[in-house]
């Protein structure tokens, strides 16, 4: 029997200002929002115990909230598109712009089809 990896998929959108121009070399990131894994790591056997921070009760933050880690990073074309290549499926964020200047957007990539292309408008120029 031969294991076959999940199909990836594009996410792709379009990023424009506050006048709905198209944001031009902007930054645009990819998060996962698959929890980070709590509790105790496990331990080849023969292995001490001893000096493992993870082990014991963890911390409240991640159970009242999901870490979202980097993905991808990518910057937007002279018409405000942007693409990410070879998402695994899960549950994302999708952040463009930096400082307070910045728009978001969740999505879902599942096995069956990409996501339909997202719009995301800065609130600033």
């Amino acid at each position: 029997m031969q294991l076959q990896a999940a199909a990836t998929k594009s996410i792709t959108g379009t990023v424009v200002n506050v006048d709905n121009a198209p944001a031009v070399n902007t930054e645009v990131s990819l998060y996962s929002l698959r929890a980070k894994p709590v509790g105790p790591v496990p331990r080849p056997p023969g292995d001490p115990g001893t000096g493992d921070s993870v082990v014991g009760a963890p911390d409240a933050t991640p159970l009242q909230k999901q870490r979202e880690i980097l993905v991808q990073k990518t910057q937007t074309d002279a018409s405000g598109k942007f693409t990410f290549n070879g998402v695994a499926p899960g549950p994302y964020n999708v952040v463009a712009g930096t400082g307070r200047n910045v728009a978001s957007v969740k999505v879902d990539v599942t096995d069956k089809a990409a996501p339909a292309p997202l719009a995301l408008k800065l609130p600033s120029k």
